[in-house]
């Protein structure tokens, strides 16, 4: 089960303007990963100081049980994934600190740790043993003020991570992309 979430805008901004559905199903009919069930909805958490909280609170206590009791989907970490761009990714960047065992492949586009694994005692280790990608477009002025950022303090974490930098700006086409070598070559490996 991999959520897409986006960071502004509506919850079809992953199928209508990045394409998500086609690409996903490409890579199904051409055998490069498994059936899946994904989840997408609008990353629209608020504001406020603990605005990334509430929006990660919501994924684990609204969007997954619904999910789980609607449709046939694994129970294990290591079916699930989650993905965010923008503010999403932001969520996403912290979900693995805040709720370490709810997934296990971690897609954070365009976005950054800035209060990674603050307010809650994270297990490194634990982390470290989780599938965590980085992607952004080559020129997107967030990545320069969040992903580069995102890199580094993962890296003096010592927090394993695979990157991708395509071109194009905080826009869908990188993402795209990203969202593709995620599917085919991190998720589920």
């Amino acid at each position: 089960m991999p959520p897409l979430q986006h960071g502004g805008g509506y919850q079809t901004g992953w199928t209508n303007l990045s394409a998500a559905n086609e690409i996903l199903n490409n890579a199904i009919a051409a055998g490069e990963i498994e059936p899946c069930v994904v989840v997408s909805r609008a990353f629209k958490a608020g504001s406020g100081i603990r605005w990334w909280s509430v929006g990660m609170d919501r994924w684990v206590t609204i969007v997954k049980p619904v999910v789980e009791a609607r449709y046939n989907v694994s129970a294990d970490i290591n079916d699930r994934a989650i993905l965010g761009d923008s503010a999403g990714g932001f969520c996403t960047c912290n979900m693995p600190a805040v709720y370490p065992n709810e997934f296990q492949y971690y897609g954070i586009f365009a976005a950054d740790a800035n209060n990674f694994g603050q307010n809650c005692d994270y297990d490194k280790d634990a982390i470290r043993e989780q599938t965590i990608f980085i992607c952004s477009g080559l020129h997107d002025p967030v990545a320069i003020e969040t992903t580069y950022p995102t890199m580094q303090l993962f890296s003096e974490l010592d927090i394993p991570f695979t990157k991708r930098m395509y071109p194009g700006n905080h826009m869908w086409h990188p993402w795209r992309q990203g969202l593709y070598h995620f599917l085919t070559n991190l998720l589920w490996q």
